[in-house]
């Protein structure tokens, strides 16, 4: 029986809603990861698509690569397939279990907050590409996107399951995927060149990612925004809950994935400001809070401190003074492209601050010209989407 449904203004005539599987990385420690992938899964829905996401899958040669020894190597490789499937399962729980209390508390909650705001894929522990495409290919799936999270960053070269590999071209769309990196070594550009061609559509979130893209294979990338960045404050409103943490009436919140800079005290100490300090262990009852609190926190806060992207895009929705810094954390490469960016788009940069000391501007006038600006870049999103899933 042919089914007929509403896609906002658009009409869709199919056999049932779109089926949509959402390929991102899965990080539950990470804010940002957590609450882009929902905004994403948000936006497919407001099509009419059914959507899932959480998608992750172990490969045999994946678990015998870990192996120093050879000749434990060898022994993993002889195992029967069904074996190999129980050890990861085994070794999954035995992973979760070895990480702190603490740290089990913060995944705990991430959890419960995905499982709350997303359809979930299960975990599937796969021998190859094949393997994966026929299990997936039993749902029937119209579309795959990867993103908007650093799906394609070169350090996870080796999985082409973010280039949505296991699903016929046709099938392949990215929406601000993000490479994070402005090079791509020269052993790299041929097999990424190669994925990137075999995509139907492409979206970034950087214009360096867009240029690169062109650069190695020839095709055109559109340039969007972050998908937390698509929903509007009253959608945000509806996700957001109050910690039972107490708070003061009126507070700094800070948010640092890299190393505090010593100014955030001493901009505190002259505003008279107690600092609710997110993402550190010192702090256990903050550190373990989930994304819908964080919001909370972020939301009701007087300043927002942060080397976040994510904690950026929040202050900007909620309409909250912010200040940010470059981020220095050992091992980590420059992502602040991203930063300059949006803080450039919304003529905020002088929001960017020095590690040494903070100067402090005047209060944010702009927040409608902002609103508005977003607002159309939601539609245009929107309306691409639509085309390229064939819905107008």
């Amino acid at each position: 029986m042919q089914l007929l449904f509403i896609c906002a203004d658009v009409v869709y005539e199919g056999v049932g809603p779109m089926r949509v599987g959402i390929i991102t990385l899965e990080d539950y420690t990470n804010y940002g990861n957590r609450l882009q992938n929902y905004a994403l899964c948000t936006l497919v829905k407001e099509l009419g698509c059914e959507v899932y996401s959480g998608l992750t899958c172990f490969e045999k040669s994946e678990w015998v690569r870990t192996e120093k020894s050879r000749s434990k190597r060898i022994i993993k490789q002889m195992l029967p397939f069904a074996l190999y499937k129980k050890h990861v399962e085994r070794s999954l729980d035995k992973y979760e279990s070895c990480r702190n209390k603490l740290m089990d508390e913060r995944i705990r909650k991430f959890k419960q907050f995905t499982r709350s705001y997303t359809e979930c894929m299960p975990v599937l522990v796969v021998k190859d590409d094949s393997d994966l495409a026929r299990k997936l290919n039993e749902k029937s799936y119209d579309f795959f996107i990867t993103g908007s999270d650093q799906v394609w960053n070169p350090i996870y070269r080796e999985n082409s399951f973010y280039f949505l590999t296991f699903a016929p071209p046709g099938k392949r769309l990215s929406f601000a995927a993000s490479i994070s990196s402005d090079k791509i070594s020269e052993a790299d550009k041929l097999l990424y060149s190669r994925y990137f061609r075999e995509m139907k559509y492409i979206s970034v979130r950087e214009e360096s990612a867009a240029q690169l893209i062109k650069q190695i294979s020839g095709r055109y990338a559109d340039v969007t925004l972050d998908p937390t960045l698509l929903l509007s404050a009253e959608q945000w409103n509806q996700v957001i809950r109050k910690p039972s943490v107490e708070l003061d009436e009126d507070y700094i919140c800070t948010y640092f994935l890299g190393e505090v800079p010593k100014c955030v005290q001493e901009f505190a100490d002259q505003k008279n400001l107690k600092v609710l300090q997110l993402n550190s262990m010192e702090n256990p009852e903050l550190f373990s809070i989930d994304p819908a609190e964080f919001m909370y926190i972020l939301k009701n806060s007087k300043y927002v401190l942060t080397d976040s992207f994510h904690a950026v895009v929040f202050s900007v929705i909620f309409h909250k003074e912010f200040y940010v810094f470059r981020r220095q954390q050992k091992g980590l490469a420059n992502m602040f492209s991203r930063i300059e960016s949006i803080t450039k788009k919304l003529n905020l940069e002088n929001h960017i601050q020095d590690r040494r000391f903070i100067v402090e501007q005047n209060a944010i006038e702009n927040w409608k010209k902002i609103d508005s600006f977003l607002q159309q870049e939601r539609s245009i999103s929107i309306s691409m989407l639509k085309q390229v899933m064939g819905m107008i």
